[in-house]
């Protein structure tokens, strides 16, 4: 077609309803026409127009087109809400698209025994939330980074939810096409720990890290580590004692728990079928008022990954 608002996951979407994982819900796509995108807006049920930014941005919108209606769940009725979201094209016409956002706010409480996300049990809606990117299921049944770019995420679980234990097999398969590039660093891929959305950046969508509990990842930065960043960036904890091969399955494990003193992160990374390392990353963080809960954010920046049935437990 000549003008096109391609919403990446339909035209109904629900939220909500296996916990509230962060502050956002959001309506991914991509807005294209053969005359030019000069402008996107939405509104929500009925409301004002609110402005859309228009990727590529070098942060979340990471292709030409790409959008993010990041919506306030605070502005969101209980049931059935709309968004109608318009395109302006270089010569001015309209192309309208209208999305249900169906908003069923149901807590959840961290499991007391062991739950395994199986990818290709549901569909993604019904299992996670899709907070940036385009994502599928490979025929083997694991999540994959449809399109590779800046911080492909999925926000897992509850934002009540204190201390766990996530565990994650993946396979790196190719590093992206902008890896490296202003504002968006190495590739990496790892974990977001008591994460509750983005942070307030006066952007649409939003781009803050913070206030997150902790972030623990392998990165190529410096040759390839692994980096636990506590609230802020500080305390942190690095280890340098592996690198990470293309086409090899790793897995990757995280734990968040409330010690004495404040809340203990740890963060490790080994290859499938050898030995569970000990910890190789830990931190104990005193920060605790301020990220005391929070949901779990798998991460794929700039790596074109698959990732197998993940599992989160209580910490042992």
């Amino acid at each position: 077609p000549e003008s096109a608002i391609d919403v990446w996951y339909g035209s109904s979407q629900e939220f909500a309803e296996n916990g509230i994982p962060q502050r956002w819900v959001q309506i991914l796509g991509n807005a294209s026409d053969t005359d030019g995108v000069a402008a996107l807006t939405y509104r929500l049920n009925g409301g004002a127009p609110q402005g859309l930014e228009i990727g590529p941005d070098n942060r979340r919108l990471e292709y030409e087109g790409d959008f993010n209606v990041e919506i306030d769940r605070a502005d969101l009725v209980v049931g059935a809400n709309t968004v109608e979201i318009t395109m302006t094209d270089g010569l001015g016409n309209l192309t309208v698209e209208n999305v249900t956002v169906t908003w069923t706010p149901t807590t959840t409480a961290a499991p007391t025994s062991p739950m395994t996300i199986d990818w290709s049990s549901a569909d993604l809606h019904d299992l996670v939330q899709i907070v940036d990117g385009k994502w599928d299921v490979t025929p083997a049944g694991e999540l994959h980074t449809a399109e590779v770019g800046y911080d492909r995420v999925v926000a897992i679980g509850d934002e009540s939810w204190t201390d766990y234990e996530i565990e994650v097999p993946f396979t790196i398969d190719a590093i992206g096409p902008r890896a490296g590039a202003p504002l968006s660093g190495d590739p990496l891929v790892g974990f977001g720990m008591r994460w509750n959305g983005h942070g307030e950046t006066g952007t649409q969508p939003n781009w803050g890290f913070w206030p997150t509990g902790a972030f623990g990842w392998y990165t190529l930065e410096r040759g390839g580590r692994l980096e636990l960043l506590a609230n802020n960036g500080s305390p942190a904890d690095f280890f340098d004692g592996i690198t990470l091969s293309l086409g090899t399955t790793y897995v990757m494990k995280a734990q968040v728990e409330d010690v004495t003193g404040g809340t203990a992160y740890r963060f490790k990374v080994w290859e499938q079928g050898t030995t569970e390392p000990g910890w190789q990353t830990e931190v104990i963080d005193n920060e605790g008022d301020l990220v005391s809960a929070g949901s779990i954010l798998l991460i794929a920046h700039h790596f074109d990954i698959r990732f197998d049935d993940l599992t989160v437990r209580p910490v042992p």
